[in-house]
């Protein structure tokens, strides 16, 4: 479980606006250098940026441009084929982030009950500030959790204000539950 806290960091917002700014939480980075992903050697899957737990909970963070991604999609594609442009490239990263949740398990003698019997989430975190720009989103809570269902119970669209105010009760990994 050590090789784990290799990857335990404060959660980069990774937004050119919010640029060199994290936040006062900790989770364990999945992509990157120093990523889950690829101290498993699963570096050909996309996955999301974070993971934490809090109680029975896990929890996939993805940070994300899609403001700047819409607009930029807008010149040459409908909205219809923006939304699923952005539902896709999402449901690959959750989809990769599970293959590489249940592998951790498997390659270092992990309870799988952890992972099994506990809730998934994600966090989709849009690079604003502007309210407005999570309910343009909103369609992927719907869209997301229907298409992985049972597998995710809940995603949540959210702005970066909304995401520093979120759960300030619980700013780190907690480790402990992870090892059940």
């Amino acid at each position: 479980m050590k090789w784990l806290l290799r990857s335990l960091e404060s959660i980069d917002l990774e937004c050119h606006r919010f640029e060199n700014e994290s936040v006062n939480k900790k989770a364990l980075r999945m992509d990157g250098e120093r990523g889950i992903r690829k101290q498993l050697g699963l570096e050909n899957y996309s996955c999301c940026d974070y993971l934490f737990t809090q109680q029975d909970d896990l929890y996939l963070i993805e940070i994300s441009d899609f403001v700047i991604q819409r607009e930029s999609l807008q010149k040459n594609h409908s909205i219809k084929e923006i939304k699923k442009i952005i539902r896709q490239e999402i449901r690959l990263k959750i989809m990769g982030s599970l293959i590489i949740l249940f592998k951790i398990p498997t390659q270092f003698s992990i309870s799988h009950e952890k992972i099994h019997t506990g809730k998934i989430r994600v966090i989709l975190i849009l690079c604003s500030d502007d309210s407005s720009d999570v309910v343009a989103f909103d369609y992927l809570q719907t869209d997301l959790k229907t298409a992985l269902s049972p597998l995710i119970t809940e995603v949540i669209v959210m702005n970066i204000s909304m995401f520093r105010d979120h759960g300030n009760s619980s700013k780190n990994i907690n480790l402990k539950n992870s090892e059940k």
